[in-house]
């Protein structure tokens, strides 16, 4: 993989990480809330209630964070991709005499 394309990989593994999270993040809160006294829902212990809230924030971060990479990764984006020689300096169609 070249240096200019590095910068494309950020929002793949977002998106990775959300997918992943997604699938995996309601299994860690089952295996986690069928260790209590109760193995049912409502959880009985903090640590169900701290890993089910910790599993929905992280997954809402990682939502928001995809839908807005555009926005706020536009200048790392930019940096990392590679300059067409035939592109004026806007990004345009360089200008011919």
């Amino acid at each position: 993989m070249s240096g200019g394309s590095r910068g494309w990989l950020f929002p793949l593994v977002l998106l990775g990480a959300l997918s992943l999270g997604s699938f995996g993040g309601p299994f860690l809160i089952l295996v986690v809330v069928m260790g209590g006294a109760s193995g049912g829902w409502p959880p009985d212990r903090p640590v169900e209630w701290i890993v089910a809230a910790g599993v929905v924030v992280v997954e809402i971060l990682l939502l928001v964070g995809c839908l807005t990479v555009g926005w706020w990764g536009r200048p790392f984006l930019a940096r990392s991709r590679p300059r067409d020689s035939a592109q004026g300096p806007s990004g345009g169609p360089a200008a011919t005499p």
